[in-house]
């Protein structure tokens, strides 16, 4: 596989991978979200998504659930594994580290420990 995108992440669970670019840093080029998940009905198993010009992603979760982003803007953004966005959440403090599994995403930022646990609707 060749990293034509220019991918700088990514994670893996037992039902999809998802990889990002990072931006960059005079905003000029897209951070770039590309999911592709291995057991799917549809006929399409790849989706990819930009984050609006001004943000970049700094940290990437993938779940058998749910795809999470936290952007430079200390936002988390959720998708459903079939591309739709769930969530957007702003974070107090600066991420360090993001975890997600099932419909809970952890991260840690330099003051608190955080969870949370998304109603399925």
């Amino acid at each position: 596989m060749v990293n034509s995108e220019g991918f700088t992440m990514g994670s893996i669970s037992k039902l999809a991978f998802a990889l990002a670019t990072s931006g960059s840093e005079t905003k000029s080029k897209y951070s770039k979200i590309l999911a592709n998940v291995f057991s799917s009905w549809s006929a399409s198993k790849e989706w990819t998504v930009n984050l609006p010009k001004e943000e970049s992603t700094v940290l990437l979760s993938v779940s058998n659930t749910l795809l999470c982003v936290v952007s430079d803007l200390n936002y988390l953004r959720t998708w459903s594994l079939g591309g739709m966005q769930r969530h957007i959440i702003s974070l107090s403090g600066d991420p360090v580290t993001l975890s997600t599994h099932k419909l809970l995403h952890k991260y840690k930022t330099t003051i608190y420990f955080h969870s949370f646990i998304l109603n399925q609707h």
